[in-house]
């Protein structure tokens, strides 16, 4: 998870060939720090990762090379799943943002403020769905 040390590892054309290194140390700590404004960002740095691993190992057979292929084919096709869920999501989400709002702007006193359970008349009723705040549904 740590960036290739040309000297330590004695790599003395890395920097010649690899221009713009990158490691899943760097991208956790990214992460992290919340420095990746969307997916599409983060999904550069990993694909660079890749890339960087296939061109400085540049034989076909040679162990990083096909791992390097081997991972990045698996994260694309992990990655095409993710961002095919969230958009499922993002468009619901927007949807009920812009519901919300509609609503808020025909009655301003009766509207919830939120999703779920932010007035008297939903409350304690069972009948209207609540957030929920642990993390149930869809974490894993």
């Amino acid at each position: 998870l740590e960036p290739v040390d040309p000297i330590k590892m004695n790599l003395p054309d890395y920097p010649r060939i690899i221009a713009n290194p990158m490691d899943f140390g760097t991208i956790k700590s990214k992460i992290e720090s919340g420095a990746y404004a969307t997916a599409d960002m983060f999904a550069t740095d990993v694909r660079l990762v890749f890339r960087n691993a296939i061109t400085f190992n540049q034989l076909r057979d040679n162990p990083v090379h096909v791992g390097a292929r081997e991972l990045s084919a698996k994260f694309e096709n992990k990655f095409r799943v993710l961002t095919t869920q969230l958009a499922g999501v993002n468009a619901y989400s927007a949807g009920a943002i812009l519901a919300e709002e509609a609503s808020f702007a025909r009655n301003p006193r009766t509207s919830t403020g939120g999703a779920g359970g932010g007035s008297k008349k939903g409350a304690g009723g069972g009948k209207t769905p609540r957030a929920s705040s642990g993390g149930g549904a869809g974490g894993g």
